[in-house]
């Protein structure tokens, strides 16, 4: 095994991208340690894409696409507003809100950031919040995507772990508010200590006007989640009427969807999704070739080696999906743990859908810990702040995150409650 994984880490420290430094890799290994012809290696790459599962990845990103330029995103973002805008912090919190709503439609972690960073890093600066914290709060509600459903992290799990889809979008829900909920306890401390206020008053008018604003966009989630609990579509059929659902909404309610939008959105669908297929490749020959080694036993062997209590490995699970997630992108871990680890828990006594819940969201605290922090780093662009005004902020908000995640693993009820009424 160790023959596999130093041509791939050579090839990244030379810089290649990671999903030709895999594909590359698991081909020199094959043609020099293993006796199986290299077409062996392709067929497997051609098996890991021809999932119809996966066809709800370029869906959900299409429909994603579609709201952004359609007006629809703008709409939805008026509730929270008026909801939680009157508080002490109140943008902080219409911040975390909007990432919880707008994560339920998106689906990608990278494009919650970038679009939330755009719209509140102003109007929250005006407010009083420093640009540090404003990065840090955006990278961490940002991430809410990997956990509340549709989630491409919960898709690629889904696929690559055996679990149902529609089940992992159902547990992610309570999980994701916990997690919100979390933010904002720091949002209001750190308001309190900045005698941060702010002076909006919601009239009633102002309520009916964002409820009617907002309803018809929220119609995308309930639509998608209402179908899946009552068994009416699958995860995957979900998909493909969210987007019909977003394409009626936005170019014929909204009339602000023009073919030139549609056009870019395709564009954009298909570029993003030949990304992922092809990291989705080359991850499922190198879980193959992983398998084939024997690595899941390997892992296990080692793991009970330090300890046979199913808590100690759970945690060292989890520790080593942390300390990947700082290096890596959330995609290639996902492809690549997610076989090796679900076996491992489910030998542990886990439920795996419970499981695959909890790898989200250990997914979305390494989007914020550096030396990668895509999410983070993201959010730190957009606001034109370097990555250090971030400290002590980003360090509180990792540790409300991973005290979440621990909440939702020592209660698996919180994460499996909403797939257990569908039974």
């Amino acid at each position: 095994m160790v023959f596999l994984l130093i041509p791939i880490a050579v090839l990244i420290f030379l810089g290649l991208p990671i999903a030709y430094s895999m594909g590359l890799g698991s081909f020199i290994y094959v043609a020099t340690t293993d006796h199986i012809s290299l077409n062996i290696v392709v067929k497997k790459m051609m098996d890991g894409i021809n999932s119809f599962p996966l066809l709800a990845v370029p869906l959900f990103i299409l429909m994603g696409e579609l709201i952004v330029r359609g007006g629809a995103m703008q709409r939805l973002m008026a509730l929270p507003n008026v909801l939680f805008g009157r508080f002490t912090g109140g943008l902080g919190y219409v911040n975390v809100g909007s990432s919880v709503l707008l994560g339920g439609i998106s689906g990608s972690m990278v494009a919650d950031v970038a679009a939330l960073s755009t719209v509140f890093g102003p109007e929250m600066k005006k407010k009083g919040f420093s640009p540090g914290f404003i990065a840090s709060l955006q990278g961490s509600s940002g991430t809410l995507a990997a956990v509340i459903p549709p989630s491409i992290i919960l898709i690629l799990i889904g696929v690559t772990g055996g679990i149902s889809i529609g089940d992992l979008f159902l547990a992610g829900i309570i999980p994701g508010i916990v997690t919100a909920l979390f933010l904002c306890v720091y949002v209001y401390f750190y308001a309190k200590k900045n005698n941060i206020k702010d002076d909006y008053k919601p009239k009633k008018a102002d309520f009916i006007h964002a409820i009617k604003q907002s309803f018809l966009p929220l119609g995308l989630p309930v639509v998608i989640l209402a179908g899946i609990l009552g068994g009416v579509f699958t995860a995957t059929e979900s998909a493909a009427i969210a987007v019909f659902y977003a394409f009626i909404l936005c170019k014929y309610i909204y009339r602000e969807l023009s073919w030139y939008d549609v056009k870019v959105s395709l564009i954009n669908t298909a570029i993003n999704t030949g990304a992922i297929m092809i990291l989705i490749a080359v991850a499922t020959a190198f879980a193959w070739i992983l398998t084939r080694a024997g690595a899941t036993q390997k892992l296990l062997s080692l793991l009970m080696g330090i300890s046979d209590n199913p808590i100690i490995i759970f945690l060292l699970m989890m520790l080593l999906l942390l300390l990947l997630g700082t290096i890596l992108e959330g995609t290639p871990v996902t492809l690549i743990m997610t076989p090796l680890l679900v076996p491992i828990a489910i030998e542990i006594g886990m439920n795996p859908v419970h499981f695959g819940i909890l790898m989200a969201m250990n997914l979305s605290i390494g989007s914020n810990t550096p030396p990668m922090a895509l999410s983070l780093l993201t959010a730190c662009r957009v606001l034109k702040t370097d990555i250090e005004e971030t400290f002590p902020h980003i360090l509180i908000f990792l540790g409300l995150m991973i005290l979440s995640l621990l909440v939702v693993a020592a209660f698996p009820s919180l994460a499996l409650f909403i797939p257990s009424l569908q039974k």
